[in-house]
């Protein structure tokens, strides 16, 4: 049987991102989305998925390029007083590794990101973070012990298919070869952790190697050879500049979705292309009645 988690990124990051992430779900194939807490949409995130019970919605933890929630008083060394992260997860991951302070001061952070999605009144139904940080051995010992602390026992780790991937595009061979050589390693790791400690996980994640263009093709391309079990598949929505939701006076968020869906309809029937192909791909019908007459099973992190 194969069964599918199909998921967004970045909830909460801005007002497009967030309505792209609900007419996904809405009217596509979206089953799930991870929030971040400290994003400037937030609380519009956290109305959207109060209103759309139906979305998982997990912990899109944030140490790197990104915001805190504590300020830079209390963690020093992990932020700038704008409290920034870094945005180089090479010299963090060697920061949090190495250095004791940072690590104490990245539990705290960690533990404040979880209480504030506690604070929402959401159900955090899994976690994962930004660049998949999460992986990095430190920071996972940590993720680990303070997820169960809060109740959460389910974690995406991107294990994902160097060889399906480059099947389908040989372009940027020797990044792709390494991201598998970095994530390969780390991954085996953390699914061993993880497993050790009573949490859940996917036995396969796919988005890495086509991150920013998981294009209607690539998406049709994973599901032709989806393995037997359970795979996630994840994506980054958006809007981008086609319509800047952050300008709208007053509409609600129901007359946002239809003004987007029929802005798709629209620029569709021009032939012209929406500028983020993620949520095109989420939307396409021709997906979606693949997943049906293939005997996909969709699923959340909630059903593993």
């Amino acid at each position: 049987m194969k069964k599918l988690i199909i998921s967004a990124d970045d909830f909460g990051y801005s007002e497009s991102v967030n309505q792209a992430i609900i007419l996904a779900h809405r009217e596509g194939i979206l089953t799930s989305a991870s929030l971040m807490v400290t994003g400037e949409a937030l609380e519009s995130a956290i109305q959207l998925a109060k209103e759309n019970p139906r979305l998982a919605v997990g912990l899109h933890l944030v140490l790197i390029c990104g915001k805190s929630v504590l300020p830079h008083s209390e963690i020093p060394d992990l932020v700038n007083t704008d409290k920034n992260f870094s945005n180089s997860p090479t010299l963090a991951g060697m920061q949090y590794y190495f250095d004791g302070n940072s690590r104490v001061q990245l539990e705290m952070e960690i533990k404040a990101q979880f209480q504030k999605f506690k604070e929402t009144g959401l159900i955090c139904v899994y976690v994962d973070s930004h660049l998949h940080m999460h992986i990095n051995p430190t920071i996972l010992d940590i993720l680990l012990r303070v997820g169960k602390e809060f109740g959460v026992t389910a974690i995406r780790i991107p294990a994902d298919d160097l060889a399906l991937a480059l099947q389908f595009d040989k372009s940027h061979y020797i990044s792709k070869r390494t991201h598998h050589l970095i994530f390969n390693r780390l991954s085996w790791q953390a699914k061993q952790k993880a497993k050790s400690v009573g949490f859940r996980f996917t036995d396969k994640v796919y988005g890495l190697y086509q991150t920013g263009d998981m294009n209607s093709s690539y998406t049709e391309h994973l599901l032709r050879h989806l393995s037997e079990g359970i795979s996630e598949i994840y994506y980054h929505p958006d809007f981008n500049s086609w319509y800047d939701f952050n300008q709208k006076t007053g509409d609600s968020s129901e007359n946002d979705l239809h003004l987007a869906s029929s802005l798709i309809k629209r620029e569709e029937g021009k032939g012209c292309n929406m500028p983020n192909t993620e949520l095109k791909a989420l939307l396409d019908p021709q997906i979606k009645q693949f997943i049906t007459q293939n005997g996909i099973d969709l699923i959340t992190y909630k059903d593993l």
